[in-house]
């Protein structure tokens, strides 16, 4: 069987003749044009995701934040990280007040007491729970839920290293936002990434298989035949999906928040479209003409 050139996968994009003809393409070509696919279809939640952390990760957003870092190394007691848990000495204070914020250390889920404490809704609030914490700051409309293993060195003994020397810690308030609001971002993106790839594999294959059921009017052995088995009309649908995730890909580039499951929805219907389309053709096709 004769291989599918770039030129024909190209031209796939937008006429279904050539698509016709990419039931031929390479085991390679298939599985690159299908991990790209994903990639170009998660793009938008990439983008959105990645845009989300950097906003959240603004000083601006927590004013304040620098002086009750300050004030928590400047305590009795002590506090550390140990294996992305939180350890604090007995004689550390359990409630403080500084620069107008509450600073909270608890057993409990740092999200739930902020909901119970009555102050939350207008004081701005740092919460240390076991394994996570919440910085909410009301006047900016702002909560920032992190984890303790994305942080690095966050104890009261490398704050009170820096806590005299303004410039370090600036450098370490962003540090530690900038940590809190990205550190989850490659794990989540991955996660996405995975997800998507499932959903796309799955919407593929009903897809090819839609396509296979056109062979009934085939006569065995023809190069219509050949081209609507399963892993043939699998490749098509490879093919014709790309354009579509594409094009999604750069919308989203310039609208980030267009959101991964709207980007979905057009691709499916771009895509199905298509297929539709191209298995109505096939139907009322003859085809009588064998390979040569």
């Amino acid at each position: 069987m004769e291989k599918t050139s770039p030129v024909e996968i190209f031209k796939a994009q937008y006429s279904n003749k050539a698509a016709e003809k990419c039931f031929g393409i390479s085991n390679f070509s298939f599985v690159i044009l299908l991990i790209v696919s994903i990639m170009l279809l998660s793009f938008s939640f990439v983008m959105s995701r990645v845009q989300q952390g950097l906003i959240l990760s603004s000083p601006n957003l927590y004013p304040g934040f620098g002086g009750v870092l300050q004030d928590m190394a400047k305590q009795t007691g002590d506090f550390s990280v140990d294996d992305g848990e939180l350890n604090v000495s007995f004689n550390y204070p359990r409630r403080l007040e500084s620069n107008g914020w509450l600073v909270v250390v608890t057993d409990d889920a740092p999200a739930l007491v902020l909901d119970e404490e009555k102050t939350g809704a207008y004081q701005p609030m740092f919460i240390l729970g076991e394994s996570s914490f919440v910085i909410s700051q009301p006047a900016t409309n702002t909560s920032l839920e992190g984890a303790y293993r994305f942080l690095g060195f966050f104890s009261s003994t490398e704050i009170r290293k820096i806590v005299n020397n303004v410039n370090d810690m600036v450098t370490y308030t962003k540090a530690f936002l900038f940590a809190s609001a990205t550190g989850e971002i490659p794990s989540s993106i991955i996660s996405m990434i995975l997800l998507m790839g499932v959903q796309y594999v799955f919407f593929i294959f009903i897809s090819g298989l839609l396509l296979t059921t056109s062979h009934r009017s085939a006569i065995k052995g023809t190069e219509f035949w050949q081209k609507t088995k399963l892993l043939p009309s699998i490749k098509i649908m490879t093919v014709l999906g790309f354009a579509p995730s594409f094009l999604l890909a750069l919308v989203s580039h310039f609208n980030p928040t267009m959101g991964v499951t709207f980007g979905w929805l057009l691709f499916s219907i771009i895509t199905s479209v298509r297929a539709v389309y191209l298995y109505v053709k096939r139907m009322k096709a003859k085809p009588i003409i064998w390979s040569t």
